[in-house]
């Protein structure tokens, strides 16, 4: 049994197009998800970049520049949250925001602002919760982020620097 050209011509055209379809759609399929994971990481990328410019003005910069930065770090967080709800970021997020309020609560008292301080560490309690902690007072995550700060060598190694 022979296959006429027509025949053969259609078979091979009707093959080269499914694979092109298949292909298609496979790449597109792939690429979305190799863009959002690229994507992904471009965000936390920024995200860290953001800590650590808010880590270092909070340590070393004046009232008003720590604080800005602290604010800074805070909006990053609720816009990078709004625009993807229910993400796997959400507990970074919550962490996240929790010790930034607690650094502006700390940075308050430390400028008798008590009235403020409370404020903040009222946010920060509440971020806690909402990431689970089981005791989320003032006193225990002023503690942790207390201790955070202590321990953390890009910090000490900037207060070193200082004196």
């Amino acid at each position: 049994m022979t296959l006429s050209k027509t025949k053969l011509w259609i078979i091979v055209t009707s093959a080269l197009l499914l694979g092109a379809l298949l292909g298609g759609v496979g790449g597109s399929y792939f690429g979305f998800y190799a863009w959002r994971s690229f994507n992904n990481f471009q965000q936390m990328l920024t995200a860290a970049h953001y800590s650590e410019f808010a880590s270092i003005q909070y340590r070393s910069a004046s009232y008003d520049e720590a604080k800005a930065a602290l604010h800074e770090y805070i909006e990053f967080w609720e816009q990078l949250r709004s625009k993807e709800s229910g993400s796997v970021r959400n507990h970074i997020y919550y962490m996240d925001t929790c010790f930034a309020y607690t650094r502006l609560g700390l940075l308050e008292e430390k400028h008798a602002n008590k009235k403020q301080a409370e404020i903040y560490f009222g946010k920060s309690q509440q971020r806690c919760k909402e990431a689970g902690w089981i005791d989320y007072s003032a006193k225990t995550i002023r503690q942790v982020v207390t201790a955070l700060d202590e321990r953390n060598p890009m910090l000490k190694l900037q207060s070193d620097s200082k004196r």
